[in-house]
């Protein structure tokens, strides 16, 4: 990744670099994140929440206990 497309993944909040957090637009029960960290809901191809400029990378799936035993 380049320094170019690194930038774009990353968003200055109170002189501090914070990624933008993805939400899949199909998740029904959001986790909540604190004010500083910034959200945007999209549709995601895989997994219920990344990284604006690292979908391809990073890609964290939500599970119940209960379905991650099944």
């Amino acid at each position: 990744m380049s320094n170019n497309e690194l930038k774009v993944a990353l968003k200055e909040v109170d002189n501090r670099v914070s990624p933008v957090i993805l939400i899949d637009t199909r998740e029904k029960k959001p986790y909540e994140f604190s004010g500083e960290h910034t959200t945007e809901k999209q549709s995601l191809a895989a997994g219920d929440y990344s990284i604006q400029g690292l979908e391809e990378e990073v890609m964290v799936e939500r599970k119940t206990l209960h379905d991650l035993v099944r």
